[in-house]
């Protein structure tokens, strides 16, 4: 072919990816098998609720809470929330089993926090080296108390302290570092 044809050749077929993934996802999906849970999970980020798995429009939008989860067919969780009972596919981190924690962290970094325990949840501040209350923990993530909130900070950035179960700080000021500084670390 030659190159002067690509124009043409692309336009004609420039949603193939995105149907072929589609495509692809959907069969993953009818294969999945219904597991029948009772879990309650924290639902940490709004969230999607849709009446049935696939549907096209969702029937309510779920603020973060605590939910119970009811079945999982592959990455959509039936949930049975304060008001309403649906199915959400929530992002990687939104919807996790957080393990209470009571604990002093040392951190020796500069690190970031995040809304939810994902690297790719919308960051909220740059921390400088302190010491953190931590509060959860869920994968390598530490739920963190801070003066401006609960936030999550990747475990490889901080140090729990080996007596920090029976002795844990109150909140300490956070020493926010600028974001052209962070930027720089």
């Amino acid at each position: 072919m030659p190159l002067s044809a690509f124009n043409g050749i692309w336009s004609e077929n420039k949603e193939v990816p995105l149907f072929t993934a589609q495509k692809s996802y959907t069969l993953w999906l009818e294969k999945q098998k219904v597991q029948y849970l009772q879990q309650s999970m924290s639902l940490l980020a709004d969230t999607k609720l849709y009446s049935k798995i696939g549907a096209a429009d969702s029937i309510s939008n779920l603020k973060p809470q605590q939910v119970e989860v009811t079945a999982q067919k592959g990455d959509w969780y039936k949930v049975v929330s304060d008001q309403v009972t649906g199915w959400i596919r929530p992002s990687p981190g939104k919807l996790v089993v957080v393990e209470d924690l009571n604990a002093a962290a040392d951190l020796k970094d500069n690190a970031n926090t995040y809304k939810y325990p994902d690297a790719f949840s919308p960051k909220v501040s740059s921390l400088g080296p302190q010491t953190v209350q931590v509060i959860g923990r869920w994968s390598n993530w530490l739920l963190i108390n801070t003066n401006n909130g609960n936030w999550w900070i990747d475990s490889r950035h901080i140090e729990l302290n080996s007596t920090s179960e029976e002795a844990a700080p109150e909140v300490a000021p956070e020493a926010v570092v600028p974001e052209t500084a962070a930027g720089a670390a």
